[in-house]
């Protein structure tokens, strides 16, 4: 999942993937990993944090790109 977005969005984001990875192209955050499962789980808040975006995945990565 890719999930492009301006680089001056307001949002806080709570993303986690069961298996897969998480990067993270708005530079905040950081991507913590459960030591006894491959999840990642990863929540920031971008500007003032106006609008909230909730991703799951189970199988597959999670991109967070600046447009």
């Amino acid at each position: 999942m890719v999930l492009r977005l301006p680089a001056d969005v307001s949002a806080t984001f709570d993303v986690s993937t069961f298996s897969g990875g998480i990067e993270n192209g708005l530079g905040a955050g950081e991507i913590r990993k459960n030591p006894l499962l491959p999840a990642k789980n990863l929540s920031f808040s971008s500007g003032s944090g106006d609008a909230r975006v909730s991703i799951d995945a189970f199988s597959g990565h999670v991109r967070i790109l600046k447009k």
